[in-house]
């Protein structure tokens, strides 16, 4: 499936990958809040970051993203992971 820009996005189990040519973003989406705790969203400052229907963290545009780390830190669930 191919997201906006550049970037992939692929799937192994509840682990989704969203990657472009300078960063890659993991979300587990098991370890992500059901009820959507925002915390990423909140602090992503090039709002890269976006909560779904089902309350999960998901990017909306790996482009925008500046690898600052924040939405990593951030998790208190550890859901995120950025290389």
């Amino acid at each position: 499936m191919s997201e906006p820009g550049s970037a992939r996005r692929t799937a192994a189990g509840s682990l989704k990958t969203y990657a472009n040519d300078t960063v890659t973003l993991a979300i587990r989406e098991d370890w992500c809040k059901a009820e959507g705790c925002e915390i990423c969203v909140e602090v992503c400052a090039p709002k890269s970051l976006a909560i779904d229907d089902r309350g999960k963290a998901v990017i909306v545009d790996i482009d925008s993203c500046s690898k600052c780390l924040r939405c990593e830190v951030m998790c208190p669930d550890f859901a995120i992971t950025l290389q």
